[in-house]
């Protein structure tokens, strides 16, 4: 399997500065959803861990997680939709 790679135009100092905005918000989404990942992973490796049965404390914050990091999954995907449609990516 072949890696193609296209070179994509230099941006000018304008559009680089009109860019930094939307590049930052989605650094942050990268950072907050590696936490989340990192999380829900921790969670899980407790639960396996506490086998064959795990506590109930454990479990309901699990349960927590995975609610919280579903409802930030979705405000992610809205904020990557919105840069992706602010700069005609779509």
């Amino acid at each position: 399997m072949k890696l193609q790679l296209q070179m994509q135009p230099s941006l000018s100092g304008l559009e680089k500065w009109e860019t930094r905005p939307e590049l930052e918000e989605l650094q942050s989404i990268r950072e907050r959803s590696t936490s989340a990942y990192t999380r829900l992973y921790t969670l899980l490796l407790r639960v396996a861990e506490a086998q064959p049965v795990a506590s109930s404390a454990t479990l309901n914050l699990l349960e927590q997680s995975i609610e919280q990091t579903q409802a930030y999954v979705d405000s992610a995907a809205a904020s990557i939709m919105d840069v992706k449609r602010n700069w005609n990516l779509l």
